[in-house]
C-alpha cells in the first residue's frame, strides 16, 4: 500500500463543511463577573483632553503640514501628559507582586522630623489627587521618610 492510498469510506458518505458549520452551536460567552471593587480611575473624557490639548498647541511647521500635525495629536490626545498632575491612564494589564512568603511585611513608622511633616503631607496629598496612591488598611507596611536634595555650589538653597 502506498502513500496515498488509503481506506477512506467513498465520497458520498463524507460530512460537508457546511453540515459542520450548521451542527455547531454558536458560541456564548459568559458575562464577566462584576469586579469586586471599582478601578480607582477611569480614562478621562477624550473630548475634554482634546480640548485642553488644542489650547496648549503651539506647532511651529509649515501650513500645509500644521493641520495634520494637529490632527495626529488629537487624534492621540489621551497619551499625552497635559500638566505635571496629569500621568496618564492604562487598563492594559494589573500589576502584581509576588512574594517569598504569606506573612505581611511590616516595619513600624519611625518619628518623622517636624520640619519635613508638612512637606510629607503636602506630597501625599498630591498623590492621593493625582490617584497614584489610597487610603489603605493593608497589613502591609513600610516607613516613609524625606531626603533633603543636595544642593549645587552656588546655587539656592532647597526650601521644598
Amino acid at each position: 500500500m502506498g502513500f496515498f492510498d488509503t481506506d477512506l469510506p467513498p465520497e458520498d458518505s463524507w460530512v460537508s463543511e457546511d453540515d459542520v458549520l450548521s451542527a455547531i452551536a454558536p458560541v456564548q460567552t459568559p458575562p464577566a463577573p462584576a469586579p469586586s471593587q471599582p478601578p480607582a480611575a477611569g480614562p478621562p473624557d477624550l473630548a475634554a483632553r482634546q480640548l485642553r490639548l488644542r489650547a496648549k498647541l503651539h506647532i511651529s511647521s509649515p501650513q500645509s503640514w500644521r493641520s495634520q500635525y494637529e490632527n495626529l495629536l488629537l487624534e492621540f490626545a489621551d497619551v499625552f501628559s497635559l500638566d505635571d498632575t496629569d500621568l496618564g491612564f492604562s487598563s492594559a494589564l494589573e500589576h502584581r507582586i509576588d512574594l517569598t512568603s504569606q506573612e505581611p511585611v511590616h516595619v513600624k513608622q519611625f518619628r518623622i522630623p517636624l520640619q519635613q511633616q508638612e512637606f510629607i503631607e503636602k506630597r501625599i496629598a498630591e498623590l492621593e489627587k493625582m490617584k497614584c496612591i489610597e487610603p489603605s488598611t493593608s497589613p502591609y507596611n513600610t516607613p516613609i521618610f524625606a531626603v533633603p536634595k543636595k544642593t549645587l555650589p552656588g546655587a539656592p538653597p532647597n526650601t521644598a
